[in-house]
């Protein structure tokens, strides 16, 4: 189950198609895997607080900077 949910928030990192889909119909969206009660509030949680929008913010703004950047200055993510 754990494997399951880390896939889902991976997913809802990279893909905004997904991320979109879980807000709207979380059931659907997650039907094919197996979360136990717990996984699906957090999931819940992150989605509803905006908390994985401001994350995926984020990490396309540092792989942006590490194309435009390839000589890995400082302040890079890697």
């Amino acid at each position: 189950m754990k494997r399951d949910a880390q896939m889902i928030v991976g997913l809802a990192l990279t893909d905004i198609n997904f991320r979109q889909q879980l807000k709207t119909d979380f059931a659907a969206a997650t039907k094919d895997y197996r979360l136990s009660d717990d996984e699906v509030t957090g999931i819940q949680t992150i989605l509803n607080d905006g908390d994985i929008d401001k994350i995926a913010a984020d990490l396309e703004a540092s792989l942006k900077k590490e194309r435009i950047n390839a000589k890995n200055d400082d302040g890079l993510l890697w």
